[in-house]
């Protein structure tokens, strides 16, 4: 049987890893949730651990857990899964990005927002807008009133959607 300490180390690194950044709750809630409660003890002790030693990032008093090793995004737009690891935990898109992403497949019509699969819009730090794909035709939204305005914006986005284009 493992030491519980190393087991516990691993989930919490390897989750931090994968999620980065992660709220502190968010990652306590998803260990202590669906796989780990025997570990309690040794989760909050590496957690609080990594909390005081690791990089972390304070937003409006939540703290995020970083990775070193995690992947830098590049500078452009990019059209995002509604499960890319940005996007999967809604409580944290809201709060970093200030809007309520919602994924509407389910959503009777005439209730949705967003529309049926609406795809987030990075554009280089920050999430602008959404994209729904219908009939070969993007049509995109925005939580303020539209994308960026601008060439290097228009240009950006327009390669991407050539990418997105090629990949459909």
């Amino acid at each position: 049987m493992p030491d519980p300490r190393a087991a516990a180390e691993l989930l919490v690194e390897t989750l931090v890893g994968q999620l980065a950044p992660v709220s502190v709750r968010t990652l306590s809630a998803a260990l202590f949730s669906y796989c780990a409660g025997h570990l309690s003890g040794q989760i909050k002790a590496v957690i609080a651990e990594r909390k005081a030693a690791a990089p972390t990032l304070t937003v409006d008093g939540e703290t995020y857990l970083l990775h070193g090793d995690a992947p830098t995004t590049e500078d452009g737009v990019t059209i995002l899964a509604p499960f890319d690891p940005i996007v999967w935990c809604r409580r944290r898109f809201e709060h970093l990005w200030g809007w309520p992403y919602r994924l509407e497949a389910y959503t009777p019509a005439p209730k949705r927002r967003f529309g049926y699969y609406a795809l987030p819009i990075r554009w280089n730090d920050d999430i602008v807008g959404w994209m729904n794909w219908n009939s070969g035709a993007p049509e995109f939204g925005a939580p303020g009133a539209s994308l960026p305005k601008g060439r290097v914006f228009k240009r950006a986005l327009d390669d991407e959607l050539d990418r997105f284009r090629a990949f459909l």
